[in-house]
């Protein structure tokens, strides 16, 4: 099992009502992309130090499973179109579970 982990720092411009926005969106790619196992996201809750904004975690039943997602059309539309004009930075992580 592959976990997959993505932190987002967004533009200041980005509003309470482009989160829910992304985080709708989100929800909608587990119903149209079957590699994914396991998939959870939302906006950091600012309780300490050295926090992002927003985070993706999803798992996957190995490497194949998440490279299918990585290149499937609809997460494409979403880093695009969604969550893309949001970021200012990005970082990930996939480990073994």
């Amino acid at each position: 099992m592959i976990r997959h982990c993505v932190l987002f720092r967004f533009t200041d411009a980005t509003s309470a009502e482009d989160l829910e926005r992304i985080s709708a969106a989100a929800g909608e790619l587990p119903g149209k992309i079957p590699a994914i196992g396991a998939y959870v996201f939302g906006p950091d809750l600012r309780l300490g130090e050295g926090s992002w904004d927003y985070a993706i975690v999803g798992d996957f039943a190995d490497a194949d499973a998440w490279a299918t997602y990585d290149a499937h059309p609809d997460h494409d539309r979403f880093r695009r179109d969604v969550i893309g004009p949001h970021i200012v930075e990005r970082c990930a992580v996939r480990f073994a579970l």
